[in-house]
């Protein structure tokens, strides 16, 4: 269970994630339409919403585990990071094959927002850990 404490933490991440996942999303398209005279919406859109749920859900279960024992740490960040990739992947399938969404603007928008995300979670990770005497 999450303190108060751990709450405000967690709810501050959500709201960096999101003002830094849609500020990327725009550049992104204003980039595209720049070169394309294209604004890819649906491509941006669902990339943004792949890449922020797999990002706050990996957070939420690190937020859930840290407390718990460094080898059930180790097996349910496994487990959460082998079913968010399966998740991805299959969203991708699916939004190449059946959507016939742009190979190059769908990966770059997510890529982008992805390893952006990555970012803002370690130090997200460091953040909680250093004040939460774990």
């Amino acid at each position: 269970m999450m303190t108060i404490q751990e709450k405000a933490k967690f709810n501050k991440f959500i709201i960096w994630i999101l003002v830094l996942g849609v500020g990327i999303s725009l550049i992104s398209g204003l980039i595209v339409n720049y070169y394309s005279k294209t604004f890819p919406t649906a491509d941006i859109l669902v990339s943004f919403i792949v890449a922020t749920v797999n990002v706050l859900a990996g957070a939420f279960v690190i937020v859930r585990v840290l407390h718990k024992s460094n080898k059930a740490f180790f097996i349910y960040m496994l487990l959460s990071v082998g079913v968010r990739m399966f998740v991805i992947m299959t969203v991708f399938i699916v939004c190449l094959l059946v959507f016939k969404f742009s190979p190059v603007y769908f990966t770059i928008t997510f890529f982008a927002l992805y390893f952006s995300y990555l970012i803002l979670e370690l130090f997200f990770i460091i953040k909680f850990k250093e004040t939460t005497n774990i």
